[in-house]
């Protein structure tokens, strides 16, 4: 039978604190049945974890075996948890992404790399098109992200984004327009 994680995690405190009562006061619980549950470890592995004496607690050879395995063990069962709950957490569904062709040159593989990094449970579905037709597409709930270059407003604007509405967001992008004529 293969012993829970929750005695491992008593034994580790018990192992760490060198003492019973120390450990079970870390674990918030009371001595008596953090003893059990030691004792209870043990007969599953079938093997002394611990020299007992009325003061303290002393490793065995198993006992140092499975401090150092169980430390790893659960630091790697900790993880896999955090890991299972970052995928509810996490973003997923469809993004739809309308890009004018001047567009994907220049900010565009920035930014969706960087979207598929942040929500890699978001698929991302890129389409290509004018200015005009991305902009109906938006309007009509086919695209849910635009990208495009608009003329600057002023000396120094730089790129921006903005919301548009819950469904939609813009990339606005600019570029020098002499920088075009070639």
């Amino acid at each position: 039978m293969q012993p829970e994680l929750r005695l491992i995690r008593y034994f580790v405190a018990v192992a760490e604190e060198g003492n019973v009562t120390r450990a079970a006061e870390r674990l918030h619980m009371a001595q008596p049945p953090l003893s059990t549950a030691i004792r209870q470890l043990e007969e599953q592995l079938g093997v002394a974890l611990l020299d007992r004496t009325s003061r303290q607690v002393r490793l065995t050879t198993a006992g140092e075996r499975l401090l150092e395995q169980g430390r790893e063990l659960l630091s790697h069962a900790d993880t896999v948890v955090g890991d299972v709950q970052a995928i509810e957490r996490s973003a997923s569904g469809l993004l739809r992404c309308g890009l004018s062709p001047a567009a994907r040159f220049d900010l565009v593989p920035e930014l969706l790399e960087g979207w598929s990094a942040a929500a890699p449970g978001v698929m991302l579905h890129t389409s290509e098109d004018t200015t005009g037709a991305l902009l109906r597409d938006v309007r009509q709930g086919r695209s849910t992200s635009r990208s495009f270059f608009a003329r600057p407003q002023s000396p120094g604007w730089r790129p921006r984004f903005c919301a548009t509405s819950r469904r939609s967001c813009t990339c606005v992008t600019t570029i020098r327009w002499y920088s075009l004529r070639r």
